[in-house]
């Protein structure tokens, strides 16, 4: 330690309370934020997953028309009744997660964005049941569909379903992925898939 920085800490040192932690603040400012700022990002990390609620099966759909909240919680609740507690927490619980691309809205951009999260989460095996509309059905193709997906439901054939998400023309399908072979010693996974095969009894005609 050289002798300027010996005798500008002694001065420090000799400073009244408010000017010591002005003189702090205003060398160790940079400093301080970016501690505040990643504590802050792993407390919030760390509330985020152990305060995430777990459903006993979670269900993405994509599409272009937005169902409502009522219209999910509806479903949810009717789907609820086929499956099993798997996550011992005393209740059955079904979450639909939606994921809704505005064709004429969104730009190619947000477009692409929304096609690679969907990729993302079908590589990860992320949930094991997949709501699509006419339009990200077939972009899907039948080729891709066979390699991740059983055959898929078109929900306006079981008459209760249509009139709960007041399908007409436009249909929704329902798609159970295949499990991977990575999964089938993950017994999450396999307790998940045997809950979507529960769920998928309800919807076939």
């Amino acid at each position: 330690m050289d002798k300027q920085t010996r005798e500008g800490r002694e001065l420090a040192k000799k400073l009244p309370f408010g000017d010591k932690i002005r003189h702090f603040w205003s060398y160790y400012k940079a400093v301080v934020i970016i501690v505040l700022c990643v504590a802050v990002a792993i407390a919030s990390t760390v509330y985020s997953v152990l305060t995430k609620e777990h459903f006993d099966l979670e269900i993405s759909y994509y599409g272009v028309n937005m169902l409502t909240q009522e219209q999910l919680s509806s479903f949810e609740e009717y789907l609820s009744d086929y499956i099993e507690d798997i996550n011992g927490d005393g209740k059955k619980s079904v979450k639909i997660i939606p994921v809704i691309s505005d064709m004429g809205d969104q730009t190619i951009q947000q477009q692409t964005a929304i096609q690679q999260k969907l990729v993302a989460e079908l590589s990860a095996g992320l949930n094991p049941v997949y709501l699509f509309d006419e339009a990200f059905y077939q972009k899907m193709g039948p080729e891709a569909e066979k390699s991740v997906m059983e055959n898929g439901y078109d929900l306006r054939e079981k008459h209760e379903i249509k009139e709960m998400l007041m399908l007409t023309d436009t249909p929704i399908y329902w798609c159970t992925r295949l499990i991977y072979d990575r999964e089938l010693n993950d017994d999450d996974k396999v307790l998940a898939r045997e809950n979507a095969k529960r769920a998928e009894i309800s919807v076939i005609p």
